[in-house]
């Protein structure tokens, strides 16, 4: 029995997920963001090395057409991420208290509609770590 483009796709991405995850809790010491800024701005390069290797890996996967929309979701969460990313960088980069303000400020992200629509389209929870 053959398997449809879509769940081929998701289950290609779905393995990048998978094997990025535990990458990313090895290199930021549990994979926590509530930790010292000189503790997020020493594991960034190593964080963010492992980002654009998935992206890199993510570049190559083919997307059938039945699975666009499945692709665009993953697109919208990446540039979510992408965001936190650059604001919590950039607040490490004026010190603690900043950082702190910006930790705080992203309590109940896990419940943004660009998390919720990767489990929706069928994405592992693993995917998040990207």
């Amino acid at each position: 029995m053959s398997v449809p483009p879509t769940q081929r796709y998701l289950d290609s991405v779905n393995a990048l997920c998978d094997a990025l995850l535990p990458k990313i809790i090895k290199v930021t010491h549990g994979g926590s963001i509530d930790v010292p800024t000189r503790e997020y701005l020493a594991t960034w390069p190593a964080h963010q090395r492992l980002l654009n290797g998935f992206d890199a890996h993510l570049a190559s996967v083919p997307v059938p057409a039945p699975a666009k929309g499945e692709a665009i979701v993953l697109t919208a969460y990446v540039h979510f991420a992408d965001r936190l990313d650059a604001a919590r960088l950039a607040a490490a980069h004026e010190g603690q208290a900043a950082f702190a303000k910006e930790v705080k400020s992203e309590s109940g992200v896990e419940n943004d509609p660009a998390i919720n629509a990767l489990a929706t389209a069928g994405f592992n929870d693993s995917c998040t770590a990207r």
